[in-house]
């Protein structure tokens, strides 16, 4: 029997979710872009869809974009104001530690538009607001970027604070916030943040991977990603997909509706898991700050690489996470452990549990115990 604690790499496919999208499929077959009458009811579809969403997320129907992940959406978001905003450059301003698919991102703006990126460390697992201040006080910003809910650690990002200091030192910045993390977890408002791009992956809530969704803000200029027949007003092309637009409505309501419960048995969960580690002794560190979403949990465990800890609980069926799941391979799990304050070989010791109501308070309390067998095998000392 396996018990999944790796939400946060992607939510458990939703029998509910795959049935509606593949009744979708069959209901709208057609390219909505074709001029008969049975296409064109994919397309009415997809604009229903992007009301529902709107409504849902606080924006306007034609500030709905589809894509196909979150990377795709984040991409076009900062790539785009990159290459608009070149001729009169100012600074890109962003937290250390996002997610490799903002990280990536600036990292290509650096290179290829040298396009100039400022870094604002954390402090206790979020931005350090003074550092931010004192960034775009000093400096022409023409974008900031940053998380709503850290993919490592499930730090809550103090978006409204940010959103004051542009507002009060850079009004003419674009701001884009990352929400792959945040959908399903905390209350989203796109026009109440007052931001200008914002990234979504459903696959997160449980829906089939590839359903993307940026949001831009209307009459925004948007260097388009893809090009080719000028779908979605000209932003993204590719043949859209009806069955894509409305499964994305219905899995964001349906985690919207869920919220509460969500977050209730998240906290149980990791409360349990807490406990039984506590009480046998096991030597660790929360990196977890206090404001931060029940779901993600992030714990650093001296001396023992979370690689190798990862593959023995995955050989008792506990399936557990060691950062972003897009970059298990790469360096940046260590950059982003680093900008916790832990330096070089921390990185290779974090350990990331994530909560569903899918999982049991007996699967929590069995994660705990395989976790301490686990270290004690491995001849570590305890507290």
């Amino acid at each position: 029997m396996t018990a999944y604690f790796d939400h946060t790499a992607t939510g458990l496919v939703d029998p509910e979710l795959v049935d509606f999208y593949a009744q979708a499929l069959r209901d709208y077959p057609y390219n909505p872009a074709a001029n008969y009458s049975e296409a064109k009811r994919g397309l009415t579809a997809i604009n229903k869809a992007s009301e529902e969403i709107g409504r849902l997320l606080g924006c306007r129907a034609e500030e709905v974009i589809y894509t196909s992940s979150g990377t795709e959406s984040i991409n076009t978001a900062l790539k785009s104001v990159g290459w608009q905003t070149r001729p009169k450059a100012g600074q890109i301003v962003a937290p250390l530690g996002e997610h490799p698919a903002s990280a990536e991102t600036l990292n290509f703006l650096d290179d290829k538009l040298e396009r100039t990126c400022n870094y604002v460390p954390l402090v206790d697992g979020r931005p350090d607001l003074s550092l931010f201040e004192e960034s775009l006080a000093t400096h022409k910003t023409d974008l900031i970027t940053c998380m709503a809910v850290s993919n490592l650690t499930g730090a809550i990002y103090p978006v409204g604070e940010i959103q004051k200091l542009k507002q009060t030192y850079a009004p003419q910045a674009r701001f884009h916030i990352d929400a792959v993390q945040a959908l399903g977890k905390i209350p989203i408002s796109f026009r109440d943040w007052g931001v200008d791009y914002m990234s979504f992956s459903l696959h997160k809530l449980g829906a089939p991977k590839g359903l993307g969704i940026l949001l831009a803000r209307n009459n925004l200029p948007l260097e388009p990603l893809l090009l080719g027949g000028g779908q979605q007003g000209g932003k993204r092309s590719s043949t859209e997909n009806p069955a894509q637009a409305l499964t994305s409505a219905f899995a964001i309501k349906k985690s919207l509706d869920n919220l509460a419960a969500e977050e209730k048995a998240a906290n149980q969960l990791k409360d349990k898991f807490l406990a039984k580690i506590d009480a046998l002794g096991l030597d660790y560190k929360k990196l977890s700050p206090e404001e931060s979403v029940p779901q993600i949990l992030a714990l650093y465990i001296p001396g023992l690489r979370s690689q190798n800890l990862q593959t023995v609980l995955a050989d008792q069926g506990l399936l557990v996470g060691i950062g972003s799941a897009c970059s298990s391979a790469k360096a940046e799990v260590v950059s982003q452990v680093k900008a916790l304050g832990l330096n070089g070989e921390p990185g290779y010791h974090l350990l990331r549990v994530s909560f569903n109501s899918r999982n049991s308070e007996a699967e929590a309390s069995a994660l705990a115990e395989s976790i301490y067998t686990a270290v004690d095998r491995f001849g570590l000392k305890q507290k």
